[in-house]
């Protein structure tokens, strides 16, 4: 039997969920005609705040469940039952993690059969992190059958955002005109718009081999295992990006669960299971004792040490879930 807040959702029609109080309002922007807008609860999981008001509200549990692997940018749901995740970042494409953090949502998602899609910017030259996160997708498509979609627009270009916020919000306007409460599987499915979408992924990946920007620097891959380098060393301030451990408390580990999953993806997995690999993963931190006696001594292993005291410290748990073994500096593969 269903409970009150069950009751309640089965008739609300179109929600968004979204994970800060600025995703509403590119909520909005999308979809104009929500009967709802949430954003997330900081630390408190499937709790949201309710518009214009202090009342919390507990999500649907398959929007609990989409968040398994942090919570994408906006969840929109259909009588309580979700039937798109989006990510959308303007974060430089530099380095590019941000996009490549971003992917263990996009999975998560993947697993659930649930359309995700990701509006993020790409500069002339492909970077290899851009690149890899969108081979990424293509070969989590592959796998799970599920679109999962990069649409890019051109760094520092305005007139190029909004062309493809544009589009963006034409792809999901086609799974709305698919919804009601007995299709909702047709909106989850691949359309025809995604065909386009699908050819200009593999199109910017093809840039990116030719361009040689397409490297495995971090990782050393063998014929039965890769070793996933991670050069974190625990300095309380980096000069070049002003951030560290007197700036972030999340032990900097925010990209790493996502290069696990897309070297993953790229090099090893071959079905939809964790287990599903045809070389095992090693994550090694390379500069990281695994022991300290005091913060002082390196506040990375010391915040990883007590990682496991809270659930809150989403990035290790996951790194954990992702890996096959870890291992740390001076230490050899098990």
């Amino acid at each position: 039997m269903m409970n009150d807040l069950q009751k309640t959702l089965v008739a609300r029609g179109f929600e968004a969920w979204c994970d800060t109080e600025h995703d509403t309002e590119d909520a909005k922007k999308l979809y104009s005609n929500f009967e709802n807008v949430f954003f997330r609860v900081k630390g408190v999981d499937g709790e949201y705040h309710m518009p214009n008001s202090t009342k919390r509200i507990k999500a649907p549990p398959m929007v609990t469940r989409l968040c398994e692997y942090e919570h994408p940018d906006i969840i929109m749901t259909f009588n309580g039952e979700p039937f798109f995740s989006i990510e959308i970042t303007n974060a430089t494409p530099f380095s590019g993690a941000n996009p490549v953090q971003r992917f263990p949502r996009a999975v998560k998602a993947a697993e659930l059969g649930i359309p995700n899609i990701e509006l993020a910017p790409w500069i002339s030259n492909p970077t290899p992190a851009t690149a890899r996160g969108v081979r990424a997708r293509l070969k989590l498509m592959e796998i799970y059958k599920s679109p999962s979609l990069s649409i890019l627009f051109e760094y520092n270009n305005d007139k190029s955002f909004v062309k493809q916020f544009n589009f963006l919000k034409k792809r999901i306007e086609t799974s709305i005109n698919l919804l009601d409460e007995e299709e909702i599987e047709a909106a989850k499915t691949f359309l025809p718009i995604d065909e386009e979408i699908i050819t200009h992924m593999k199109e910017f990946c093809q840039r990116a081999q030719e361009s040689g920007n397409e490297s495995f620097h971090q990782v050393e891959i063998k014929e039965d295992y890769i070793k996933i380098n991670i050069d974190l060393t625990g300095r309380r301030r980096y000069e070049d990006t002003k951030t560290g451990w007197e700036t972030k408390g999340t032990g900097l580990l925010d990209p790493y669960p996502g290069y696990i999953l897309a070297y993953d993806f790229i090099l090893c997995r071959t079905g939809p299971k964790i287990t599903d690999r045809k070389r095992k993963i090693f994550v090694h931190f390379r500069n990281l004792p695994r022991t300290v006696e005091s913060q002082e001594d390196n506040p990375a292993t010391w915040w990883i040490m007590r990682a496991k005291e809270s659930k809150g410290y989403i990035y290790w748990n996951l790194i954990e879930k992702f890996s096959d073994g870890i291992i740390f500096k001076d230490e050899k593969l098990p």
